[in-house]
């Protein structure tokens, strides 16, 4: 079988995201030659990057910022044009994805990540403009969930063009082991918890991510269960509220705020985790929540449909009100108690379905023949 050329693929996204560049890490490590087309300056380690350069006064609305950026139009042609990728990929339909459909290159292929589709084209006229408009130029359109489908076709996506495709969790570089007495120990000296369960919460702190939620039912969890620790990690904009929170309710002392943590520092978080809290009021399928079922913690989850697609209630996970703390209380302490049978078996399912559905490595060499056959199709 003849070797394949490799591709020039172009990306236009997010190079602040550790997702957007886990994706074209993997193409850069393939030897394909891979470019990113930025808002702003940034360098990347294999990765040929072009900067837009342009300032967005932040105190600005949303709306008008959204309508400033249409001048950015017809320089990102004139990039794309002068890169003459194999395939070009926007990232976030709703901001990036639209630009790169404007663009008017083809072949073009999309990723919806979730609140681009479930909170960004409800909430903004001009954002769902974007997406209807991005949807109509695309030859592919990549999801992570049936859930966000099924809201793409609903905006006006061909349903034949979709395909599902997970973020994913590297099982390459991966144990599930949980970590033993001495790890154990040196994290919890590190982070000066003195004994009992780990809870991780690993979403940060915007408003969607409901911490105040988590805060509020650790008062009543606290009353049979004195000895646990939350762990709260990330950034944004509620951080220094949520702490106040904690402190007001007389639950500091069983909280910890480490901060933003590097991907590559996350598996140690991980697997000293008893269980790991995601609760936003609005999500698609996170990696988060892959990567608490590939280490084996228990997963308690906001009660959505994209989770519902991971998640059966009750047999390797909870699924919760999201703003219900008496209801997150309940779901903890019961949690806490399931036997070590029930925990065992909940591991080894989620472990099993990781491996099967939410292998990244998987995942991303079937986009890679996506964009071979989109490339062929040109």
């Amino acid at each position: 079988m003849a070797k394949r050329p490799k591709l020039r693929l172009c990306f236009i996204g997010s190079f602040r995201s550790i997702h957007t560049r886990r994706w074209m890490q993997y193409f850069v490590n393939k030897g394909h030659e891979v470019h990113l087309v930025s808002f702003s300056p940034v360098q990347i380690e294999g990765i040929k990057v072009h900067s837009l350069n342009i300032h967005f006064f932040t105190f600005l609305p949303l709306p008008i910022r959204r309508i400033l950026k249409l001048r950015c139009i017809p320089r990102i042609k004139r990039l794309i044009r002068e890169i003459k990728p194999d395939v070009l990929h926007g990232h976030y339909i709703s901001d990036y994805g639209f630009y790169a459909a404007a663009s008017s290159f083809r072949p073009l292929i999309l990723t919806a990540w979730g609140s681009d589709i479930l909170v960004d084209s409800v909430k903004s006229w001009i954002a769902r403009w974007q997406v209807k408009y991005a949807l109509k130029k695309v030859d592919l359109i990549t999801v992570d969930s049936k859930h966000v489908r099924n809201r793409v076709v609903l905006l006006g996506a061909n349903f034949s063009k979709i395909r599902e495709v997970q973020w994913g969790v590297d099982l390459e570089n991966f144990t599930n082991k949980r970590a033993n007495l001495y790890e154990r120990k040196e994290f919890c000296d590190r982070l000066e918890i003195k004994n009992g369960p780990i809870i991780l919460c690993p979403r940060g702190f915007e408003e969607v991510y409901n911490s105040d939620i988590i805060i509020k039912s650790i008062f009543k969890v606290l009353k049979e269960i004195p000895k646990l620790t939350f762990i709260f990690l990330g950034k944004g904009r509620n951080k220094e509220k949520i702490i106040k929170l904690a402190k007001s309710l007389n639950v500091g002392h069983a909280t910890r705020f480490p901060g933003q943590i590097e991907h590559n520092e996350m598996p140690i978080f991980y697997r000293v985790a008893d269980i790991v809290i995601s609760i936003p009021s609005s999500d698609s399928t996170s990696v988060s929540l892959l990567e608490a079922m590939a280490y084996g913690c228990f997963p308690i989850v906001s009660d959505l449909p994209a989770n519902r697609e991971w998640i059966k209630d009750g047999k390797n996970g909870l699924l919760v009100n999201p703003r219900d703390s008496i209801d997150l209380s309940n779901a903890i302490l019961s949690a806490l108690n399931i036997s070590s049978k029930s925990k065992k078996n909940a591991q080894e399912y989620n472990v099993r379905l990781i491996s099967v559905e939410g292998d990244y490595r998987k995942n991303m060499d079937y986009i890679e023949r996506l964009y071979y056959s989109l490339r062929k199709k040109s």
